[in-house]
């Protein structure tokens, strides 16, 4: 399903209630909290989104993090209690609209088909850059960042913004493309030989 600009909030609250009969959960709050709040990011991939619908209210995390080991939302992303597996799961992309009325696209994709391929496709952290909100920006080693965290917080203040760095980028991106067909529907032809093989 790719359904263009329509108007996330009701959305999700109507996938949310479809779990729960009760009034919107705290866990739910937050997944709006961060949606309404990545409408202004400047940045494409801090509007871009995995959600799963859950009895708790919902899972939200970052599409680039998932791909990431070692990040906070691949670990969330990858340890759903028992049972998601058998979900479908969203990937949102926000694409205007206010914080009060944030508007998107939404695909499904096939949770469990992911999570089986997802071994294959993360890639390690090689570094953290950290924007804080003096406007200073820093890239570190991660043992370096968790090392020293609390002197960071005592020079430069509070992290408006962090994020995980690869080693190569353009292979991360790559990953991701490849991600997004195979939630389209495509698949790869096994038939198809190898290059270089011979002939038949």
């Amino acid at each position: 399903m790719k359904d263009t600009r329509i108007e996330l909030l009701p959305f999700l609250m109507k996938h949310t209630q479809s779990q729960d009969e009760g009034p919107p959960l705290y866990g739910f709050r937050l997944d709006l909290e961060i949606i309404k709040a990545a409408v202004t990011e400047p940045n494409m991939e801090d509007r871009i989104f995995y959600w799963m619908p859950r009895p708790c209210g919902g899972v939200c995390v970052k599409e680039r993090n998932v791909f990431l080991r070692g990040s906070d939302d691949y670990r969330i992303w990858t340890t759903l209690e028992q049972g998601a597996t058998q979900q479908r799961a969203y990937h949102i992309t926000l694409t205007g609209g206010r914080p009060r009325n944030p508007i998107g696209s939404v695909r499904t994709f096939d949770y469990a088909a992911q999570l089986h391929r997802l071994p294959k496709a993360v890639l390690d952290i090689s570094a953290l850059e950290l924007t804080f909100r003096s406007g200073e920006c820093l890239v570190l080693p991660v043992e370096e960042y968790h090392r020293n965290r609390e002197r960071f917080f005592t020079e430069y203040g509070t992290v408006r913004r962090l994020r995980y760095l690869p080693k190569n980028e353009a292979e991360l991106n790559r990953t991701i493309l490849m991600e997004h067909r195979y939630q389209k529907g495509w698949q790869p032809n096994r038939n198809r030989q190898p290059p270089g093989s011979p002939a038949r």
